[in-house]
């Protein structure tokens, strides 16, 4: 446990997290902004007719945007700083709600979700590495876990108003949440690993603003030894880095971790619940109030992540999880087999909510907040911006991938076996973890980069 007086000195961490999670909270709004609006897009009523071709298209087109972000993010870090780059990537975000409130035309909409992908993208290449470098250690995987809570946030608030509000008024609010964000951003003090390559006070100012207990020339000697290299090469010079063995180990880690985050199908059970309780025959609570409980679920999931991320470590809390979200859709499975073999879906109404139920509680405790938490601490900074590019776009692709083959492989071998295929692919996360995985619970990133040398 951190003394009481250490915790007091950390609240502007704390503080800046919070601003993370307020940009966050915006992912969770573009990934589930497609639920309730593309059904009062495509109806006879919508004041922007859209087929369901365009609407396939307006659900799938921020993945394209989402990659672009990543490569934008990785750049952005290197050349503004990570809490820059967190300010910048609020800009197409809040731009997509523009558009989306003042759309006149599908192509209006389409401009939109690849500006809110690009968000995305830039998001997940600069949060870890932001909270990474400001944090301590003891508290790292908790402030990375406790950001992440403004995904679930975000579908939650944007499932509750997409049920009661139109388009305008909605885009209206999510523009305001983003200029919030905005505004809190310029009123932090940029992560002291950038502020390196400048003005000794600038670095131990921000030092001393972050950690209001530490020894400011200690920290500050420790840090220059750390970003030593990091000024001395350029961006190409970073990814030439790769050619040593602990760091295309520790990149090989990260990649992983970021595809099994959506091979575990996080990203299209989301996308298509409402869709997947209704060919479920579940009647019980009508599907899209189902999907407002269990997106309030997920926020209760990164809550606790918060806690068991310290207390189990990374490895631990992704096994658990992996295990935990492959139960989840093993229900789900034996539900829909149920229904192949003629039983009354009447008598099952429970089996295809906790399945639910289960799987977000399981994902977003380790699958969602577990490869974030890794990418901020594994890397030395001259290439943690190139780490973090490259395991956005990992993520992008992936996610892209599975949303996109959900409904055909569902119309050629079934709902039962593509969740098998989902179970499948997350239980080898099981051996990944405990065989490649490092351990990297309360080290410092020096520790870490120390310990994986070691080991290469």
């Amino acid at each position: 446990m951190i003394e009481m007086k250490r915790i007091n000195s950390l609240w502007p961490q704390w503080l800046s997290t919070l601003a993370v999670t307020v940009s966050l909270l915006q992912i969770g709004c573009i990934c589930t902004w497609s639920s309730p609006y593309i059904p009062k897009l495509t109806s006879k009523n919508s004041t922007l007719p859209m087929t369901l071709n365009e609407a396939s298209w307006i659900a799938s087109i921020m993945n394209v945007g989402r990659t672009l972000g990543a490569v934008f993010g990785g750049g952005s870090v290197y050349i503004f700083g990570s809490k820059t780059s967190l300010l910048i990537t609020c800009l197409p975000t809040a731009a997509c709600w523009i558009l989306t409130a003042l759309a006149q035309s599908i192509v209006w909409l389409f401009l939109g979700r690849v500006l809110a992908g690009i968000g995305m993208g830039m998001a997940f290449s600069c949060f870890p590495l932001y909270i990474g470098e400001i944090a301590d250690p003891r508290i790292r995987g908790s402030l990375i876990s406790a950001a992440m809570i403004g995904i679930p946030t975000g579908s939650l608030l944007t499932s509750i108003i997409g049920a009661h509000l139109d388009l305008e008024t909605s885009s209206i609010i999510f523009l305001v949440l983003s200029l919030i964000a905005i505004v809190m951003f310029l009123c932090l003090p940029e992560s002291p690993h950038h502020l390196m390559r400048g003005d000794v006070q600038r670095v131990k100012a921000a030092i001393a603003w972050y950690d209001r207990g530490c020894d400011v020339d200690r920290v500050y000697s420790s840090l220059k030894t750390y970003v030593e290299t990091s000024n001395s090469q350029g961006f190409l010079e970073k990814t030439r880095e790769f050619k040593r063995v602990e760091l295309r180990k520790a990149l090989y880690i990260v990649l992983m971790l970021f595809m099994y985050m959506q091979m575990s199908g996080l990203t299209t059970i989301v996308f298509y619940m409402e869709m997947i309780l209704r060919d479920a025959k579940s009647t019980i609570i009508d599907p899209s109030m189902t999907v407002i409980m269990v997106s309030a679920v997920t926020v209760i999931a990164i809550g606790i992540s918060t806690y068991l991320i310290e207390l189990l470590g990374r490895r631990g809390l992704l096994i658990v999880s992996s295990v935990g979200t492959a139960i989840g859709l093993a229900v789900l499975e034996i539900h829909f087999t149920f229904l192949d073999n003629g039983h009354d879906p009447i008598k099952l109404q429970a089996l295809p909510i906790a399945s639910l139920v289960i799987f977000q509680l399981s994902a977003f405790t380790g699958m969602m907040t577990v490869p974030s938490t890794v990418l901020s601490e594994i890397f030395p900074p001259a290439i943690k911006c190139v780490a973090a590019c490259a395991a956005s776009v990992v993520g992008a692709l992936f996610a892209f991938i599975t949303t996109k083959t959900f409904q055909p492989l569902v119309d050629v071998i079934g709902q039962k076996y593509v969740y098998w295929i989902y179970i499948v692919s997350i239980l080898t996360a099981v051996p990944f973890a405990i065989l490649w995985m490092p351990e990297t619970k309360g080290k410092s990133l020096q520790q870490i980069q120390e310990e994986i040398t070691m080991n290469k």
